[in-house]
This record gives C-alpha cells, sequence and structure tokens, in this order.
C-alpha cells in the first residue's frame, strides 16, 4: 500500500473582505490570465480540477502563497483575520517568511500582528501595484499551471471591447443648476425665534435677534419677521457679520432644496440625512416621470424584501427611493445642488432602520441593481425640483433641471443588464438569503 500522496500546493489563495469584493474579482482574473493558479471564492477559475471548499483545508494544503488584501474594511473583520493569522503560522511552520503576501489597497496600516510584515501598494495604481505583484510571484517562483489562459480569465466577465460605441452620447449628470438667485441678501429681525420657529423659511440666523435671507418669509412668519434697512450685495462681500457669506447663501439654497422636496410631498430624516418618497405618494400607488431620454415612466414608492438569516426569523424590510443634497458653489462661482440618490429603509411595521443596520440591508436591497436603477431614482427627484421650484411664488430663483454632457463615446449598456419592463421597477417580494460567512456584518 502507496503512502498518501502529499498535496499539490500550486495556488495562490485571495483573502479579501466582501466591499473588497470588486478588487478581488479583478485580481483573480488578472492572475489567472498569467497562468496562475487562482483559490477565489467568488469564482471557479480552474475548470474541471478538483475544487477545495473549506478555507482552511485550502490555505493549509494546497495554496503556494496567500495573498492578503488589506483595506479599512478587512483590518478589523474576523474572517480575514483569521486567515491572515493561519497564514502567518503557516509560514513560521514552514519557515516562508514570505507565505502571507498582503496587498494595501487604501493606506490603512497595519496592525501590530502585521508590522513586519512587507506590504504591496494599490492604493495609488491598481496597474502598477499588480507589475509588482507579478515581479514578487515570479522571483519566488510561484507555480503557473498553465500557459495563460483567457477563457479562464474572461470567467463570468465581459472584458468591454464590445461595449463602446462610436456614437456620441448625452450624459445626464447628477448636478443642478439654480436659476435667478438674488444678488442681494437681505438681513431680517426676527426678534424671539429659534431655528425650530423658523425652519420652514430658508434663512441663516446671524446673531441679535437678525436672520439673511434671499426671499420674504413664508406667511405664517410675516408677522413676526420685519425687513431692516441692513442689506448686502454679497458677491461683493467675503463675510458678512462674522460668517462666511459662501456658507449664508450654501444653507439658504440647502434649506430651500429642502423646502421644494417637502412641498412635493417627501418626508426628510434627520438621521440619515435621506428625503425619501412616502407610500402612497401624491395620492397615488405610482410616481409619473419623464427620464433622461424624456422617456416617460413610472416608479413605485416602495418595495419590499424578505431576508432569511441562519437560525432567525425572516425579516422584512421596506425600501423607498431616497435622495441625499447638497449645494456648493461651481467653478465659475455660479451655485449647483448635487443629488446623490439613495434608499430609505424601514422594518415590517414601518419604523426607520438607522445605524450599523443599514449597511448589510441595502446591500441586499440593491444587489443586481445597474445603471439604470439609480438613474431612474435620480431623474425623479429631478423632476420634483424642477416642478416644485417653479410652483414657489414666494422664493424668486428656481432649478433648471439637471446638467447634460456630451460624450464622443458611448456605452452598449444593455448588454450589461438584463431588461426592464416599464412596471414602474415593481418587483414581486424577493427572498433573500444571508450566508453563514456574511454573518459577521449583521452582527448588532
Amino acid at each position: 500500500m502507496q503512502p498518501p500522496q502529499p498535496a499539490q500546493r500550486d495556488l495562490i489563495f485571495i483573502s479579501y473582505a466582501t466591499e473588497d469584493m470588486i478588487f478581488a474579482k479583478w485580481l483573480a482574473r488578472k492572475l489567472a490570465y498569467y497562468g496562475y493558479g487562482v483559490w477565489f471564492d467568488q469564482i471557479k477559475l480552474l475548470g474541471g480540477e478538483s475544487w477545495v471548499k473549506d478555507i482552511d483545508v485550502a490555505i493549509k494544503d494546497r495554496s503556494f502563497r496567500v495573498l492578503a488584501l488589506l483595506s479599512q474594511a478587512s483590518a478589523n473583520k474576523e474572517n480575514p483575520r483569521k486567515e491572515r493569522t493561519l497564514a502567518q503560522q503557516i509560514g513560521k511552520e514552514r519557515n516562508v517568511e514570505d507565505f502571507l503576501i498582503t496587498l494595501n489597497l487604501d493606506g490603512t496600516r497595519p496592525d501590530w500582528t502585521m508590522s513586519d510584515i512587507s506590504w504591496i501598494s494599490f492604493r495609488d495604481s491598481w496597474a502598477h501595484g499588480l507589475c509588482r505583484l507579478l515581479k514578487k510571484l515570479g522571483a519566488i517562483d510561484a507555480p503557473q499551471i498553465h500557459q495563460g489562459n483567457p477563457g479562464i480569465a474572461r470567467a463570468e466577465l465581459n472584458r468591454g471591447e464590445d461595449l463602446v460605441s462610436e456614437e456620441p452620447e448625452a450624459v445626464v449628470t447628477n448636478w443642478l443648476a439654480f436659476e435667478g438667485i438674488p444678488e442681494t441678501l437681505r438681513i431680517y429681525d426676527a426678534p424671539g425665534l429659534d431655528r425650530h420657529k423658523l425652519w420652514p423659511w430658508p434663512c441663516f440666523i446671524i446673531g441679535d435677534g437678525k436672520v439673511a435671507a434671499l426671499a420674504p418669509p413664508p406667511v405664517e412668519l410675516a408677522d413676526l419677521v420685519h425687513l431692516s434697512q441692513e442689506s448686502y450685495r454679497w458677491h461683493s462681500f467675503d463675510e458678512i457679520r462674522h460668517s462666511s457669506t459662501h456658507a449664508i447663501v450654501v444653507q439658504i439654497l440647502n434649506k430651500t432644496v429642502g423646502k421644494w422636496l417637502r412641498s412635493a410631498g417627501c418626508v426628510y430624516s434627520k438621521d440619515t440625512k435621506v428625503t425619501h418618497i412616502p407610500d402612497p405618494f401624491q395620492e397615488d400607488s405610482v410616481y409619473r416621470y419623464v427620464d433622461a431620454d424624456d422617456t416617460k415612466r413610472r416608479i413605485n414608492p416602495s418595495g419590499k424584501i424578505t431576508i432569511k438569516k441562519p437560525a432567525a426569523p425572516p425579516e422584512k424590510v421596506i425600501h423607498h427611493p431616497g435622495i441625499r443634497y447638497h449645494c456648493r458653489r461651481s467653478d465659475v462661482g455660479s451655485y449647483l445642488v448635487e443629488l446623490t440618490p439613495a434608499l430609505a429603509l424601514f422594518d415590517q411595521k414601518h419604523q426607520p432602520i438607522e445605524g450599523k443596520k443599514i449597511g448589510p440591508r441595502r446591500k441586499k436591497v440593491t444587489r443586481g441593481w445597474y445603471n439604470s436603477h439609480w438613474r431612474k431614482r435620480l431623474m425623479v427627484f429631478v423632476q420634483l425640483l424642477e416642478e416644485e421650484s417653479s410652483k414657489d411664488e414666494n422664493t424668486p430663483f428656481s432649478i433648471s433641471g439637471a446638467i447634460k454632457l456630451t460624450c464622443d463615446h458611448s456605452l452598449i449598456e444593455k448588454s450589461l443588464q438584463p431588461d426592464e419592463p416599464d412596471t414602474g421597477d415593481e418587483q414581486i417580494e424577493q427572498i433573500i438569503e444571508v450566508g453563514i460567512d456574511e454573518m459577521e456584518d449583521w452582527r448588532e
């Protein structure tokens, strides 16, 4: 009877946190292209070979080296730390100093357990980092299991050559321009009024019972606020009453955008800074809007998923289209509002999901979402702001719509995503499983 043959240690094991998956996939395919055998839990790159499912076995018995992706996300995560620790132990047992090779993605400082381990930086350039890594693998004679197989490297990946068209493309930005902002900033006497009472009015409190504003107070404050003799052509001043003029204008514009969205029927959360569409919205079960290509569409004010976790009851998550906004000054001096599509999440009792609970649930809701999903939600709020700003008779300025640019080339995105019927993003309630390896993200 022959003794058992030792396992062939010919694989490059990639240890990573889920937040770094995009880079990990890129790296796995690049290494496969250059002929290296890669152990990566998301893609089975070695074709018909016997595949090792157990991570400990893969590291101990099959790995020539372990590549640890170091980032803010992975530095203190349990599973990546365990894999790095195991690799360090094996390196000591085999007397291989560089069994663990660290790839630093964002400049994160290693903790004391890795302080004496050299690392390769990918912070400034993935391409330069890859060149250094390939040089390192060549210097230590890392085994290459084939001559370089583009078919393996393309596994689950469209390389992109057929995604670019020579046709020019109009690009819709998430920046909206203000039109007609008054040149004069007026000062009002508002004795005894605090921030809470002044909430309906986009103004800036400058002290001594005075506020600065670009528009007169609303009707409900008209008898409590009086126009003073003080005013400023604000473009000519860096400061007004010891406050930055830029900060004053930005705060007034931010409050004005918030007022327009509230007037449209949206709801703002101070905790998450997200303004969302409630359900029903404007007394309807759908909202109709015009997309970036002038196509008429509709969107549901809410969706729902059911999340199943090991040894836990199912959890329902309700999600609403939301937006974050921030006003800023452009390089040429005009003012813009930057919109960032977001989600408002609620439990089955429609209580807000907040804090650390948001991240893992948002990932489950948006898994499989493509650019079009976010663009549609952006265009919903673009339309709401255009409509409300044009109807606001008390405010002398408005929103002109999303700024559009023209590119010489265009992307053929339909080949990257499934066809979406125009059903207002209506989805059958999805049931989504949470794997045991993901449970670290769900600890609360």
